[in-house]
């Protein structure tokens, strides 16, 4: 009984930390795509300024 009770502690505890590194790596993921969002978004309104300002 308690060598099922250690084995199953064992595989909480390895469930636990790939758990973690899986938010962290969420996390990072998504922060990276945020990033990328943002860019071209700044550019194209950079562009469009640009181009009203030529017109006018």
């Amino acid at each position: 009984m308690k060598e099922e009770l250690n084995k199953n502690k064992e595989a909480l505890e390895i469930a636990s930390k790939k758990s973690n590194e899986l938010d962290n790596t969420t996390n990072d993921i998504k922060d990276t795509i945020n990033n990328l969002k943002k860019a071209p978004i700044v550019k194209n309104i950079t562009l469009f300024q640009k181009v009203i300002e030529i017109k006018l």
